[in-house]
């Protein structure tokens, strides 16, 4: 068995918050087999202080400023930088906007022997924020569809677990930081999501009142309560909504994670005027709002172990193996490293534009990603026809996506499907398809540079506390 220390490093619109870990890694596979290197233990060794995101001019993210974060907290830890054997660098909210967030890696990267580095579209944020915080594992435990609302500075992401089965992510323009205040209680500025949805209601706009802010909190809060008891969206939530409306399907029942999600369990302040103002935003008085309406809606609150926290802890090697021999690739495209998996599962006699609009959904979760990797699941011995099938529909996507076509396969038909796709682009380079792979959201891949008539794959996964 073999010990190595990563590093969680979490960069978010409002806070950034670094976490040491000391993972067991064993080889699992038998003596027949390539390696098959798994996590079977993980132990949180230090987790470190919750500071600011430093944000220049609402632009860039601060790069000497994180350093200097990092820095500190080595140095606290009491962790040697060249003991880091691994690590993560999750980038969300809009954090993950700001113009430098993809050079992240390279600035970060001297922390980590061996980095992952996701920019988070909002609906991974939300599934991310999901599992760190325990709410797939409560509904797992419990039996019940449960949504977790992670809710930070700048929105609301949401992942939906049906006894622990991920079924739905979505994300809204709902933050804590969206009307933010001075030490005198006035208002120095206000989102304009904010701003609209105070115009629509013929209010004036052009300054905002503490009043307004409370009635906007419980404007946040209701429309959170219609979307958790599966009513169709109206036009209120649709003005919010980032990219698409959720599933119309109530929950059994609702947590909450995220700086604002600290609030919602928080006990009730002796000095309300104190808590709603100590971070000059709307946070405090928003989880509260929260709290009272979902109690008020009859909806139950379920507690997750981790709120402000709900962050990955770090990042391991889960598998290396060879792909199997029927593959097909470009071999210029090869290395690649680091490239997340978005798992879609093929549905015998699905139409085509249904088999699209899954695939535009869940490619959408990546959308700060340069490259994927998509995952086709449940693909047992195809024929010829369902072949083609695929072949045309992800031409169709790779055509209007601009992204560069990426696939893993279950099972031994990468070479035909490469050939198939070949046909429908008119063009047998760039892109790369492989088989005798199971990967699945979640994991990130290396492509090595090819062994024989085979792929070197290197599999990843994000590494959480729960």
């Amino acid at each position: 068995m073999q010990q190595l220390i990563s590093v969680g490093i979490d960069i978010g619109t409002s806070t950034t918050q670094v976490i040491y870990s000391r993972l067991s890694v064993d080889d699992t596979s038998y003596a027949s087999q390539l390696s098959q290197m798994e996590i079977v233990d993980k132990e949180i060794l230090y987790k470190g202080r919750i500071y600011m995101t430093p944000i220049v001019q609402q632009k860039f993210l601060a790069m000497d400023a994180l350093k200097a974060i990092l820095n500190r907290e080595f140095e606290t830890s009491g962790i040697r930088r060249e003991d880091v054997a691994s690590g993560a660098v999750i980038i969300t909210g809009e954090a993950a906007n700001k113009e430098n967030a993809a050079s992240i890696a390279e600035a970060l990267a001297e922390y980590a022997g061996d980095l992952v580095v996701a920019i988070a579209g909002p609906d991974l944020e939300g599934i991310l924020a999901g599992i760190g915080s325990g709410a797939q594992q409560k509904a797992r435990e419990k039996l019940i569809r449960l949504v977790n609302f992670d809710i930070g500075g700048g929105t609301a992401n949401a992942a939906v677990f049906d006894k622990g089965k991920l079924v739905d992510a979505y994300a809204l323009h709902i933050g804590g930081r969206l009307i933010q205040f001075d030490a005198s209680h006035r208002v120095t500025y206000c989102s304009p999501f904010v701003h609209n949805m105070l115009q629509k209601e013929n209010a004036d706009s052009s300054t905002v009142t503490s009043q307004q802010a409370e009635h906007i909190c419980r404007e946040f809060a209701d429309i959170l309560v219609r979307i958790a008891q599966g009513r169709s969206p109206g036009a209120e939530e649709e003005s919010l909504m980032i990219y698409h409306p959720p599933q119309p399907v109530p929950v059994d029942a609702c947590s909450f994670s995220g700086g604002v999600g600290e609030f919602v369990y928080q006990e009730d302040a002796p000095d309300k005027n104190a808590f709603f103002y100590q971070y000059g935003d709307i946070g405090p008085r928003l989880g509260l709002t929260i709290r009272q309406r979902f109690a008020e809606a009859g909806i139950p609150i379920v507690k997750v172990p981790e709120r402000i926290r709900a962050t990955v802890i770090g990042a391991g090697v889960h598998s290396m193996k060879l792909s199997g021999s029927t593959v097909f690739y470009d071999a210029k495209l090869l290395p690649l490293k680091n490239v997340p998996v978005v798992s879609i599962p093929y549905r015998q006699g699905e139409g085509e534009e249904k088999f699209l609009t899954r695939l535009r959904q869940k490619a959408a979760r990546n959308a700060g990603d340069a490259n994927i990797c998509l995952s086709i699941q449940d693909l047992k011995k195809p024929r010829y026809q369902e072949i083609k099938f695929l072949a045309r529909a992800l031409w169709k996507w790779e055509k209007e996506s601009g992204r560069r076509l990426l696939l893993v396969l279950p099972c031994d038909c990468a070479k035909v499907l490469g050939q198939t796709l070949a046909i429908c682009r008119d063009e047998a380079q760039g892109f790369l398809c492989v088989d005798n792979v199971r990967a699945t959201d979640g994991m990130y891949i290396d492509f090595c540079k090819p062994v024989g008539g085979s792929v070197l794959l290197v599999l990843k996964m994000l590494i959480f506390k729960n």
